[in-house]
């Protein structure tokens, strides 16, 4: 089974900056592409679940991850520092969940984590920790994400796991999985 755990924010965001280091706010993720290379011909779907944050208008986009027959939990950002709440946490919770509940039979399991988060997150639960308690449990472990945000956390993490862990870039796939969407405005990535 292939549990799929989703940081919309992470891979939505990081889609934008391009392999030239410019960030290009008109590219956006095609969902139902992303579902499918996730998905990886896998015949057992297990857990599947996407968590962000709801700016505003943008219920098509859980409505896409819905039809692809994702979980989804949007959280809000904080109108002062337009950080999300609590997005994080429940992807590591629902990780967790989902340790405990296929914990005894890890033989064909994998934890699909797509994104490149790799923070400390202040001390609470953290993508990292998550996927080191999965791979202590016997889980195979893929982490999907864009070069341009994938933590140096998440890469050690892998390398001392090479036969159980792997990195899948998904730069491979830009031109599958990305799209220009409404025109905005093109800036340096290091000025966005």
């Amino acid at each position: 089974q292939r549990h799929i755990f989703v940081d919309n924010s992470n891979i939505f965001i990081s889609a934008q900056v391009l392999p030239d280091g410019t960030k290009d706010h008109t590219v956006r993720v095609s969902i139902p592409v992303l579902a499918s290379l996730l998905n990886s011909g896998s015949s057992q779907p297990g857990d599947r679940v996407v968590s962000g944050s709801k700016p505003p208008s943008t219920s098509v986009i859980w409505e896409a991850w819905r039809r692809q027959g994702y979980n989804v939990k949007v959280g809000c950002r904080d109108p002062e520092t337009r950080r999300e709440s609590n997005v994080d946490d429940f992807l590591h919770a629902q990780i967790q969940e989902c340790i405990l509940s296929h914990g005894a039979n890890t033989q064909n399991s994998t934890i699909v984590l797509v994104t490149g988060d790799g923070n400390a997150n202040e001390g609470y639960s953290t993508f990292v920790r998550a996927a080191r308690h999965a791979l202590d449990r016997g889980f195979r472990l893929e982490v999907w994400s864009w070069r341009s945000s994938l933590s140096g956390a998440l890469r050690g993490l892998v390398a001392t796991h090479p036969e159980q862990a792997r990195i899948v870039l998904l730069d491979q796939f830009r031109d599958r999985v990305t799209f220009n969407g409404t025109n905005w405005r093109t800036t340096t990535a290091t000025t966005a």
